[in-house]
């Protein structure tokens, strides 16, 4: 039973930082080209970690966008679209 937990961890983890590299790092890159003004942009760190404990929350829900690349590309968009409509 232990090694089922095991891999289960394992697999959530492997799956949150596939997300960090298929999802956050091309989300980074695509605001640097279009605002690289943008406060995200500028404080990339504090946002990953933003980004980063909510994506380990939600691994199940992202599962698709990172196995995807139709999908990961309309989850990137939107979420790029979203990063640049802050308005402080």
């Amino acid at each position: 039973m232990e090694s089922t937990y095991n891999i289960l961890a394992a697999a959530w983890l492997g799956t949150w930082l596939i997300a960090q590299y298929r999802i956050f790092i091309p989300s980074m890159l695509i605001l640097r080209e279009f605002e690289p003004t943008n406060i995200c942009y500028r404080w990339w760190p504090a946002v990953w970690i933003i980004f980063g404990v909510g994506s380990f929350i939600t691994i199940p829900i992202l599962l698709l966008p990172v196995l995807s690349d139709a999908y990961r590309d309309t989850f990137v968009k939107g979420y790029v679209n979203s990063l640049l409509k802050i308005e402080l």
